[in-house]
């Protein structure tokens, strides 16, 4: 929400509320695993920005007309 906020900062409304559940939360984890897209993007994929993303889906539903802001 913070970055649909700062993109259309006219249209978007944050509630926040939901800044309470922002908070670490301590959790007892038994394995611990690692994530890398080197391989990913060995095969050439790019990855692009959240916040490019975001963007890009928002125009996308205000032209098929699921959003009207």
């Amino acid at each position: 929400m913070e970055i649909l906020s700062q993109l259309y900062p006219s249209n978007v409304q944050v509630n926040r509320k939901w800044e309470e559940y922002k908070k670490p939360v301590e959790v007892e984890v038994e394995a611990t695993y690692e994530i890398s897209n080197e391989k990913a993007k060995g095969l050439g994929v790019s990855f692009i920005p959240l916040e490019v993303s975001l963007r890009d889906s928002v125009e996308s539903f205000k032209e098929k007309g699921f959003l009207s802001i």
